[in-house]
């Protein structure tokens, strides 16, 4: 059992936030009036796969290979990690289901959080996201000031586009179209180093080569000292009334069978967008509507205006030619489209991409592709794969798939309300969502067709949503308690010593990638908690 002793800042959550914001506090803070390095411990829910040497990018460390084997197919069948609905059987038989996303993730926890499944699709965010930060809450967070967290973040993630050799020829096909008819495409950029595109980036990287707080903090935090307790739930933030006041004292946990406490000058929460607010809400601290009499301190913005990138299903087009050669590349082009000015709400964010083979053979020989089992089946999976084998045309046919994906970044007309469970509510027949995804789809068909498509499936005037991802929000920050939980400096309105540094602290999502934007703010985080308390 670690004992923690009395800690100078106690995070708790060891995903994309928390661990990059106590590895930089234990970097460049010290106590203020010791002048010592600051007592720091991170609690995690989760496992650590933690390796035996640094991180080598490329290769990995062979004691942690062992370790992520078939980890994300195990957690796709475990239901340890999802939650009771929300809803009451009297709304599930009303059918509040079918206008309504409840949608609770089932991503197991982890040191290091979502970095250790994402696809390292991202990019730090675009200049006119701070500007629709700020529209949205007041929160005062500029490119400017974060342009040095900005820059480091994609220094250390290796934050890059592809060059036009490793691209497929209808990621080329996709930008030059999309060009001819006057838009304007950008490259998806991806945050890697040294990735021999093995294609099994969401089953957790056995090489080290998908970039995240495991591979490029957490070495640093270990050896500054930061404490790293894994698998402790924390049960609930100790909070304690001092008159008027309300002060985080610490947290209580439970690890290894047993219920711990620790106390704490600075409680910094980050277990995410989904675990945060129920953690709050355990705590006393949250809504009147949830809370009722076990409220301690209220905020009605705990859990409510939740953002997120909203998708329609992709509109499968067909080609004459094949328009990828069966290899596994992560490189392509993404294409914004605005309506306001600023492109603060309600963009649209496009993209093509081939219709890969599946990555696993299990999934290709359960896939509708596949043929009955018997001696044909047989054939097809030996064949399947073979690029240099007989003629194949399974194979030939899915080499000439392709989807274009239509997505809603801020929608101006809808924010999701999560409950007690942490379940999210989130209204997908919203008009204004829907008549933006509809133009997304008639953009998507005339740039199809100016690739040669000879089959495009759907219609332009049906349109629905799919997806609900890159949630965000849940614990905004802003200028006042009014419509938001936290100060500009993550610092919460109404309970003192108490911070929330995850992806639920943006006011809104950012225009591409979920991952580093988090890590732009918990650096940025750092360095502000840096100059206030702790230098």
């Amino acid at each position: 059992m670690a004992d923690l002793g009395v800690l100078d800042v106690l995070v708790i959550g060891g995903g994309m936030g928390g661990c990059i914001v106590a590895t930089r506090l234990a970097e460049h803070g010290v106590h203020p009036e010791t002048g010592k390095p600051l007592r720091i411990a991170i609690l995690e829910r989760g496992p650590y796969f933690k390796g035996d040497r640094d991180p080598q990018p490329g290769y990995g460390i062979p004691f942690r290979r062992k370790l992520f084997t078939s980890v994300a197919q195990d957690s796709r069948e475990n239901t340890r990690y999802t939650m009771a609905s929300g809803f009451t059987q009297d709304e599930v038989d009303r059918g509040i289901r079918q206008r309504y996303v409840n949608t609770r993730r089932g991503d197991a926890s982890a040191i290091g959080g979502g970095s250790l499944h994402w696809n390292c699709n991202t990019q730090v965010p675009f200049d006119l996201d701070y500007g629709a930060y700020a529209e949205e809450t007041g929160v005062d967070w500029t490119a400017e000031k974060l342009r040095p967290a900005s820059q480091e973040i994609q220094r250390l993630f290796n934050i890059h586009g592809r060059p036009e050799s490793l691209l497929n020829p209808g990621d080329l096909l996709f930008r030059d179209s999309a060009k001819a008819l006057g838009y304007n495409v950008i490259p998806l950029t991806i945050a890697k180093r040294n990735c021999i595109a093995c294609g099994f980036c969401s089953l957790m990287c056995k090489y080290d080569a998908k970039m995240g707080p495991l591979i490029t903090h957490l070495p640093l935090a270990e050896k500054l000292g930061v404490q790293i307790i894994p698998e402790a739930e924390v049960e609930k933030i100790i909070l304690e009334k001092q008159g008027a006041r309300v002060v985080a004292k610490g947290a209580i946990y439970r690890h290894q069978g047993a219920t711990e406490s620790v106390m704490a000058g600075k409680v910094i929460v980050a277990c995410g967008v989904f675990g945060t607010p129920p953690l709050l809400y355990r705590s006393g601290y949250g809504r009147r509507d949830v809370l009722g009499s076990d409220l301690i301190v209220e905020n009605s913005n705990i859990g409510k205006n939740v953002d997120a990138k909203v998708s329609a299903p992709r509109i499968q087009a067909v080609f004459a030619e094949a328009i990828h050669d069966g290899e596994y590349r992560d490189g392509s082009f993404d294409l914004f489209q605005d309506v306001h000015p600023q492109g603060y709400f309600d963009r649209l964010q496009m993209n093509f991409r081939v219709q890969r083979l599946a990555p696993t053979p299990d999934a290709l020989a359960r896939g509708r592709t596949a043929p009955e089992f018997g001696r044909e089946h047989k054939e097809f999976m030996r064949q399947i794969y073979n690029s240099q084998g007989p003629d194949n045309a399974t194979r030939a046919a899915q080499l000439k798939r392709g989807g274009f994906g239509v997505a809603v970044v801020r929608p101006s007309g809808v924010l999701g309300v999560m409950d007690a469970y942490g379940e999210l509510q989130y209204d997908r027949k919203d008009p204004v969502l829907l008549r933006r995804l509809k133009d997304g789809y008639e953009i998507g068909h005339e740039i199809l067709k100016k690739m040669g498509a000879k089959a495009i499936s759907g219609s332009v005037g049906e349109v629905s949503v799919r997806t609900v991802a890159g949630i965000t929000g849940s614990c905004r920050a802003g200028s006042d308690r009014s419509n938001s939980v936290v100060n500009s400096d993550f610092e919460s309105h109404d309970v003192e010593n108490l911070l929330i540094c995850d992806a639920s602290s943006p006011p809104r999502i950012a225009s591409r990638g979920f991952g580093s934007p988090v890590a732009v703010f918990a650096t940025y985080a750092a360095q502000r908690l840096v100059t206030k308390y702790f230098s």
